[in-house]
C-alpha cells in the first residue's frame, strides 16, 4: 500500500491503482463497478486527501487486495491519519481473518 497522490480523485486513484493488476488477474475491474461492490461510491468523488482517516484505510487495503496475487500486506505509520480508534479495527481485521476478508466485513 502507498501513500496515494493528493491530486488524485478516488475515483483516479481506484482506476489507476486497478490498472496495475497484472492482465490475466484484471478480468471487468473498472473504477466504476469496482466503487460500487465496495461500497465506496459515496467516496468516488472526493480528493483521495480528503477521506477520514478508517475511509483512507479502508480503500487502500480493499485496492490492495482486488489483486489476487497479493499475499501480505505492510502498513507502515498509519498513526499519522489520526485516532486509532478510526483505522485500527479494520487492521485488526485483515490480521485475524485467515481468508481474504472483503472491504467492508466486520470484525467477529
Amino acid at each position: 500500500m502507498n501513500e496515494p497522490e493528493q491530486h488524485l480523485s478516488v475515483r483516479d486513484l481506484v482506476t489507476e491503482d486497478l490498472s496495475l493488476i497484472p492482465r490475466r488477474h484484471r478480468g471487468p475491474l473498472a473504477s466504476k463497478p469496482w466503487l460500487k461492490v465496495n461500497r465506496f461510491e459515496d467516496i468516488a468523488g472526493l480528493w483521495a486527501e480528503q477521506l477520514p482517516a478508517g475511509r483512507r484505510v479502508q480503500l487502500l487495503t480493499a485496492l490492495a487486495l482486488a489483486n489476487p496475487q497479493t499475499d501480505l500486506l505492510v502498513v507502515d505509520s498509519p498513526d499519522r491519519h489520526g485516532d486509532p480508534d478510526d483505522w485500527l479495527p479494520r487492521l485488526e481485521n485483515l490480521a485475524y481473518d485467515a481468508g481474504r476478508p472483503s472491504p467492508s466485513s466486520p470484525r467477529s
